[in-house]
């Protein structure tokens, strides 16, 4: 009779047979409507255990208390016999103690649902338990105005999103999860009840940017990266490394070479990102020629061969930006925009045209800031960068010279510094020298020792005494006059020239 329901039984004092699994005893009328219904404890557990296989722990659960005998005596079997309370507590604390078992009891207690008895033993016992670590896969959930469930969802109840929407101010969208955190969880509050398992994985962070972040300043951050990395190189030359362009964009070297020539610091201190410098000696431990910091008034320390684009450490090697290149982050603040810059002394740039030394422009400012400034590297030949040429015809080329004042007069196209002046003629002077002033109005003669061509000669440069320059600044718009002081006394010369070197101010 084992697990069989028995409908009936005549009013009796139960015996030992009559405690076999599945039997309702009552203490009275021993029918199945008995209120304090008995089982046999051994016999239903085995059962139990069977259905729940592998669940730990169903040989031995340590269970407090004692099995409770019937009101009438049975025999030596009353350590077997339990009450419905007994066995309901057994099951409870199998589900506390072995989370993962919930869902075959559940399932156990549908399927004995013809003992009327049993099913309400497995109800009360399964009744408000959830395992705390027990997730449990309820289906799908449309987010319309409240949470799944009907107020009696389960702590570890999960339900999946089939649409979007919105509940107590969370947004969901389809394939997110939300999971009851408390039993009776609240159809209307997020808070303490729920948890949002959201399935886009959202980012903390982009470019350093967090929370909602507009195109604007995302753009502007993106900007910020790419500007970082402007003017980067690789440490040394090798055929296969790429290299960084001026414009942030990384390329491979072309034809197999290198991204640019690397140059050895063997100087012994590091050289830093904006110092120009100039070639040193040939290193053959790295295999690269040497650099050092370009100097206007060093011996051997020009001509500036580029700029570092990135601090380059003693006895490493770097690849110097060269024209076209462009170096960021820098402090500019001391230049303006469009600012000339030459090399000055110890590896130094400066927007001052030097007047002594070689002279070479190599950069301009493009950005002006403290620490954002950028320079355009755009290298000219040292001592005759921006070098400026006025030449004017005095005479004709056919008409012999004359002496007299202003044979010419013009204005300065722009402010000039002069640095040399020469002369010269078709047709050499004979008998004596041709001498030629040129003044500035308001001040006089430019020389202190005047502008001649020799004897038989054609231009000044071959002069036995060269001309000495007293002025050499020359305001926009400065009016200038050449005399013509003296001729030649046999011949006196034809085609007069006259050709001013310098540079803008």
């Amino acid at each position: 009779m084992a697990d069989t329901k028995i409908s009936a039984l005549t009013s009796a004092t139960p015996a030992d047979a009559d405690y076999v699994a599945g039997v309702d005893v009552s203490d009275t009328t021993q029918s199945p409507g008995g209120s304090t219904a008995r089982f046999l404890f051994s016999a239903i557990w085995s059962y139990i255990s069977g259905k729940l296989g592998a669940y730990a722990p169903l040989a031995s659960p340590a269970f407090t208390g004692a099995p409770t005998a019937p009101t009438a005596t049975a025999g030596t079997n009353t350590t077997q016999i339990a009450t419905a309370a007994f066995v309901q507590a057994a099951i409870a604390s199998l589900v506390d103690t072995s989370p993962a078992a919930l869902d075959t009891l559940n399932e156990l207690a549908a399927a004995l649902g013809d003992d009327a008895n049993f099913a309400t033993t497995m109800t009360n016992a399964l009744a408000g338990k959830a395992a705390t670590n027990h997730s449990h896969y309820k289906g799908g959930w449309t987010p319309s105005g409240s949470f799944p469930g009907g107020g009696t969802a389960l702590a570890g109840e999960i339900w999946r999103c089939s649409s979007g929407g919105t509940v107590d101010g969370i947004t969901f969208v389809v394939g997110d999860m939300v999971m009851a955190l408390v039993n009776n969880a609240s159809t209307s509050t997020y808070s303490a009840n729920w948890i949002h398992i959201d399935i886009t994985m959202p980012i903390t962070s982009v470019a350093g940017l967090s929370g909602v972040i507009s195109a604007a300043n995302l753009t502007a951050a993106l900007n910020a990266f790419t500007t970082s990395l402007k003017g980067l190189v690789p440490a040394s030359g090798g055929g296969t490394t790429n290299y960084l362009r001026a414009d942030g964009t990384w390329a491979a070297p072309a034809g197999g070479g290198s991204a640019g020539t690397s140059y050895y610091n063997g100087t012994g201190a590091a050289l830093t990102k904006g110092t120009p410098v100039c070639l040193a000696a040939f290193d053959a431990g790295s295999g690269n020629p040497g650099m050092a910091k370009a100097d206007a008034d060093g011996a051997g320390l020009m001509p500036c061969i580029g700029i570092i684009g990135a601090d380059v450490a003693a006895g490493a090697s770097g690849i110097p930006i060269i024209t076209g290149g462009e170096i960021t982050s820098l402090n500019t603040v001391g230049w303006t925009l469009g600012d000339r810059l030459y090399v000055s002394t110890a590896g130094a740039l400066t927007n001052v045209r030097p007047t002594a030394g070689f002279v070479q422009s190599v950069a301009v400012v493009s950005r002006v800031d403290a620490t954002l400034g950028e320079i355009i590297v755009s290298l000219d030949e040292a001592g005759t960068l921006y070098t400026e040429v006025l030449e004017r015809a005095i005479s004709d080329e056919a008409t012999a010279l004359t002496t007299g004042a202003a044979k010419l007069t013009f204005r300065m196209p722009f402010g000039f510094v002069l640095t040399g002046i020469r002369a010269n003629t078709n047709t050499a002077p004979a008998g004596a020298a041709i001498q030629v002033d040129v003044n500035l109005t308001g001040t006089g003669s430019i020389f202190s020792t005047p502008l001649t061509i020799d004897d038989g000669e054609k231009t000044s440069v071959t002069a036995a005494t060269p001309a000495v320059i007293s002025t050499t600044t020359l305001a926009d718009d400065a009016e200038i006059t050449v005399d013509i002081d003296q001729v030649g006394s046999t011949t006196p010369g034809k085609g007069l020239k006259l050709v001013m070197y310098g540079y803008r101010t």
